[in-house]
């Protein structure tokens, strides 16, 4: 164990709650490590900050200079050896500011290629020029709609290039629509582009990487709610999938980045497989294949150095599904039977619990509890909702 001087240090740096970057924080403290929070907004609300102060060392608000003082001091101090960084958080610092490029070199997602790794559109180009089967990308600074479409067909994406959990992205069949999601994105030409829309089945990568390669892998076939469907899986059925982890380590290696990566791929109707989203940094489904033998958090900690290295062990069962958490619990007090929640709570409770412990359980399990008093005693006019609002899955 670490002493508290010397525990390694992991930043998390948000524009508002992430439920992943909780799970990952909870694990890290209790397995020695330091997480500390970085937000780049202030932090309102007693709960919000009672989940602060249970599950990171420390929060630091960027919305201020003593805020900026003590994340310079942090990042001098030697002791970060990781930051996870959401795209939303890096959109407000600036892609291209000094504060990214310090935090992108103390970061293992970011190893190969800097802030950039962020950039949906840098990535598909350094993939491409590496051989890979990208879906094409035009910038929409470079063409208008027209040409888009005349280049790509219909129908075809509107993304933002700094943007995740498909809150920058729209699906466009028309012209119209493509104007529509143009207005609809805004944040300047510049910062958008137009993809080729590929048809098939998403599947999902993921793994631990090392300097060596990867050290832990998983293959899940995502599943997404009818309401969002192209946003954060509800849902994941595991996989062995053999050809999905020899592209998956092909394309990490190719992008140079470390530490917890998953590539999201299209499977198309010819069995071709085409990368369209990197995520490099823990993400929102990333524990629920846990209970099949998936162990990311255990091989992040030991490559991290919480922990002797040890033998990499693979998903040991595949085609079961599991609902991602605390997503299922809370979905199930809002609108299920008390048999749904007992069972959703169980899957958290045992899990989750053995491996992020009993705070983050508390937590999860007190919010439940919030959202059922609300479901049971709505005040009036308000809509019931199992989520406070700002938090990403």
């Amino acid at each position: 164990m670490h002493q508290s001087g010397s525990r390694p240090i992991v930043l998390f740096v948000d524009e508002s709650p992430w439920r992943c970057f909780d799970q990952l924080a909870a694990y890290l403290r209790r397995s020695g490590a330091r997480p500390i929070r970085v937000t780049v907004a202030p932090v309102s609300g007693w709960f919000r900050r009672l989940v602060d102060r249970s599950l990171y060392g420390e929060r630091v608000e960027l919305a201020g200079p003593d805020g900026r003082r003590r994340l310079d001091e942090l990042l001098a101090s030697g002791r970060v050896v990781d930051v996870h960084a959401s795209e939303g958080a890096i959109a407000v610092l600036g892609p291209g500011s000094a504060v990214v490029a310090r935090l992108a070199a103390c970061a293992l997602g970011a190893r190969g290629m800097g802030a950039a790794v962020v950039d949906k559109y840098a990535v598909g180009r350094r993939l491409a020029d590496r051989g890979a089967r990208v879906p094409c990308q035009l910038p929409v600074g470079d063409v208008d709609v027209d040409q888009a479409i005349d280049a790509l067909g219909l129908p075809l994406m509107v993304k933002q290039r700094v943007a995740t959990a498909g809150i920058g992205v729209r699906l466009a069949s028309s012209r119209a629509e493509v104007v529509a999601a143009l207005e609809a994105l805004g944040g300047g030409r510049s910062a958008l582009t137009y993809e080729q829309f590929v048809a098939g089945e998403v599947v999902h990568y993921a793994g631990v990487f090392g300097p060596d390669g990867p050290q832990h892998e998983a293959t899940v076939v995502p599943r997404r709610s009818a309401a969002n469907p192209l946003g954060p899986a509800v849902a994941v059925t595991t996989s062995d999938d053999a050809e999905l982890r020899r592209i998956g380590r092909q394309l990490v290696s190719w992008l140079g980045a470390e530490g917890l990566v998953a590539v999201e791929l299209i499977r198309d109707a010819d069995g071709c497989s085409w990368p369209i989203d990197l995520g490099p940094r823990v993400w929102g489904n990333v524990l629920a294949p846990v209970r099949d033998g998936a162990a990311l958090f255990e091989h992040y900690g030991k490559l991290i150095g919480l922990a002797p290295a040890g033998s990499p062990v693979r998903t040991a069962r595949s085609g079961r599904t599991h609902v991602v958490q605390p997503r299922g619990l809370l979905q199930a007090v809002a609108v299920g039977r008390p048999i749904d929640i007992a069972a959703a709570g169980w899957d958290l409770t045992w899990g989750y619990g053995r491996l992020l412990g009993l705070r983050y359980v508390a937590i999860v399990w007190f919010e439940a509890l919030a959202a059922w008093r609300t479901r049971r005693r709505p005040a009036p006019g308000q809509a019931r909702a199992a989520r406070p609002a700002g938090v990403i899955e």
